[in-house]
């Protein structure tokens, strides 16, 4: 359901994401070079690291403010915090995939800069 969601609409917007005006005027990737440039890997990883800390703190938050259940609801369902916290953990995640799908869309443009919103769909 993460997945559907998280990257099916947006892969859709992105898809219909107007070409940036330099596109032509850029040079070239080497062929020498690798797919994935090593600062876009470094780019990467550190975004990885953000949304990861970001889902588990969003968790982790939700139980320290609301406390740690002890006891399960029939059938291993459980009341209370935990199912707060992890539907805060889902939001969290959600949320976190749109914006980095806003952040990724230009390599050379930032998500504040007036091209960005050419894209109603992604908007």
């Amino acid at each position: 359901w993460i997945n559907l969601i998280t990257d099916g609409f947006p892969a859709l917007a992105l898809g219909v994401d107007p070409a940036s005006g330099d596109l032509m005027e850029r040079r070239p990737r080497g062929p020498e070079d690798g797919i994935v440039a090593p600062a876009a890997l470094k780019r990467l990883f550190l975004w990885g690291f953000i949304l990861t800390v970001g889902t588990i703190g969003a968790f982790v938050g939700v139980l320290l403010v609301h406390g740690v259940p002890l006891l399960s609801v029939g059938n291993g369902r459980y009341a209370g915090p935990l199912a707060l916290a992890r539907t805060a953990t889902f939001t969290a995640m959600v949320l976190q995939q749109l914006v980095h799908a806003l952040s990724f869309r230009s390599g050379t443009r930032t998500v504040f800069s007036p091209a960005s919103l050419k894209n109603g769909s992604l908007n």
